[in-house]
């Protein structure tokens, strides 16, 4: 099973600031650390953001921007396009 190799599960956004959801979690995943990415210094506001930008700069790099072991897409691939504007 995929829990057997986690450690630890970093939560962000609305969920970390959930107390339900994050006791919740820990009395599952009795072997996780279940924890806030706040505390390991990257803001859970902001990973989402962070998560684009790192998105972004990967496909104009021309870089693949895909597991497929965890996405489960047949393969690698650079994600997304850039559509320069028109110059008119």
């Amino acid at each position: 099973m995929i829990y057997d190799k986690v450690d630890c599960l970093l939560v962000c956004g609305g969920g970390a600031k959930n107390n339900y959801l994050m006791a919740r979690l820990s009395e599952l995943l009795t072997n996780i650390v279940v924890a806030s990415t706040d505390k390991y210094g990257l803001s859970g506001d902001n990973v989402k953001a962070l998560a684009f930008a790192w998105l972004a700069a990967r496909t104009l790099s021309g870089l693949l921007g895909n597991l497929p072991s965890v996405t489960g897409a047949n393969q690698e691939t650079v994600l997304g396009a850039i559509y320069p504007a028109n110059s008119e």
